[in-house]
């Protein structure tokens, strides 16, 4: 297989902050049935999926962070907070909170591509700065991978050093 091929084209042609990603498998089937049950609040699956992910942890590893929740959306169970908590009890590798999202947005999921990119530019700061740590950043689902490119730019902008992507899933993009 040619390099390359296995991505949608915006992944392909447009650079990315982070050094690479990925997902347990597509989010179709029993997996996008697990991924789901995780984001209502089934915790147990959290810990499923982490163990999961534990494989693709790089060995050089500093911190576990996760995509933050949005600030209009407080006291609910976030999964990608879950997925990367219990990742940090299965590795051994700390997790801390280093990104807030500092404006409310309209969900992802009812957007575009276009309309995605422009909907969290400049969402997400980190909460103090970095000393060139490799961080691994934690998500529940990646589409477009908008949110993690953001969270990743906030990150690298701050000092830290490489980030590295795990997701519980991956849509499948269909070209039009």
């Amino acid at each position: 297989m040619k390099e390359g091929t296995d991505l949608c084209r915006e992944c392909a042609v447009e650079p990315r902050p982070f050094a690479w990603a990925r997902a347990l498998g597509p989010h179709l089937g029993i997996l996008r049935v697990l991924v789901l049950g995780m984001k209502e609040g089934e915790r147990a699956l959290a810990r499923f999926l982490s163990g999961l992910l534990v494989p693709f942890l790089p060995r050089d590893a500093e911190i576990i962070t996760f995509v933050p929740p949005d600030p209009g959306r407080k006291g609910t169970w976030h999964a990608a907070e879950g997925l990367a908590r219990e990742l940090s009890v299965l590795s051994g590798v700390p997790v801390e909170p280093l990104l807030v999202k500092i404006r409310s947005t309209p969900p992802q999921v009812s957007l575009g591509y276009r309309e995605r990119l422009r909907n969290l530019a400049g969402a997400f700061s980190s909460r103090r700065t970095g000393k060139g740590e490799r961080v691994v950043l934690v998500d529940d689902v990646y589409t477009t991978g908008t949110t993690v490119t953001e969270c990743s730019r906030a990150l690298i902008s701050a000092g830290f050093g490489e980030v590295v992507v795990l997701t519980a899933s991956r849509t499948i993009r269909h070209e039009d």
